[in-house]
């Protein structure tokens, strides 16, 4: 090879590891109210996918898709499935998606009829997101604990919420799902 070829091999890798380097990073998060932000005074600046974006700086793009009352349920209530958000997450093509349903699910009008679902259609939602053009990573969350005072908690919902939990914390065992991340050592 001669030097000026050699030498335009060596701008061309540079050029790539530069592009490649600088590229920003785009995280999806996707969830119930608590990441839309539902309750939180000043929603758009206080609600943790912003918060998430200020944390991560200018190398990062991070979109909230969350939606109030979702469930992760295909025949819950109030399906994430069907929500615009849920296209719109997709059409972001992230590098990374946050995933925090599984609340919702536990009411008694989605959990004792569909529970046997539950894990089929979290697996069905991260294949969704995995097999986007973008390959993200998929991380999954344990859910927002209830506190007294929740209707669901008044309800009984507790031995629910701990299933449900279980379940999430059984599917995170699949190391999949959590790559480590630029500031995890």
């Amino acid at each position: 090879m001669n030097s000026k070829n050699s030498n335009l091999a060596i701008l061309f890798m540079l050029c790539f590891v530069f592009v490649s380097y600088c590229q920003t990073i785009k995280i999806a998060c996707v969830g119930d109210s608590v990441t839309y932000g539902y309750g939180i005074e000043n929603r758009e600046e206080n609600c943790y996918p912003n918060q998430l974006q200020n944390l991560l700086g200018s190398n990062y793009i991070v979109e909230n898709f969350g939606y109030s009352g979702a469930t992760m349920l295909k025949n819950g209530h109030k399906p994430y499935w069907d929500k615009t958000v849920f296209t719109k997450s997709q059409e972001f093509l992230p590098n990374i998606v946050v995933i925090h349903l599984g609340l919702n699910d536990q009411g008694n009008n989605n959990w004792p009829k569909y529970k046997a679902e539950f894990v089929n259609d979290y697996l069905d939602m991260i294949a969704v997101y995995k097999n986007l053009p973008s390959k993200p990573k998929v991380i999954i969350c344990k859910m927002s604990p209830t506190f007294s005072g929740h209707h669901w908690f008044e309800e009984g919902m507790r031995e629910s919420f701990k299933e449900i939990q279980t379940k999430i914390e059984e599917e995170q065992k699949n190391k999949t799902y959590f790559p480590k991340l630029p500031w995890q050592s």
